[in-house]
Formats: structure tokens, sequence, C-alpha cells
């Protein structure tokens, strides 16, 4: 599983695992708690804002 997390996050900082949940790499561990937060909270935005989408 290792690998596959790997190529799906290539350059990138983070990545959501379906039912596993969220892969962050960084720096330091701050930076990582960081970007984890951001991410967690873009993602609270977007389900929020989709909730409220009127067709």
């Amino acid at each position: 599983m290792g690998q596959v997390v790997a190529h799906a996050l290539g350059e990138h900082t983070a990545v959501l695992l379906c039912n596993q949940g969220l892969v962050v790499v960084a720096d330091t561990p701050r930076q990582s708690v960081v970007l984890a937060l951001m991410l967690e909270r873009a993602c609270r935005i977007q389900l929020l804002a989709e909730s409220q989408a009127r067709p």
C-alpha cells in the first residue's frame, strides 16, 4: 500500500485515501499538522457549500 500512496502523492503534499483518511507529507511535523488542518477545513467548507447548493 505504501507504493500506491507514494504514487498517488506524486509531487503533492497531501492525498485523501478512500475509507482510510488523509496522508500529509512535509518537512517538519509542525508543517504536517498545519497542512492537515488546512485540508480538513477546506473539505468541511466544500461539504457545507455543496449542502447549500440549490438545483
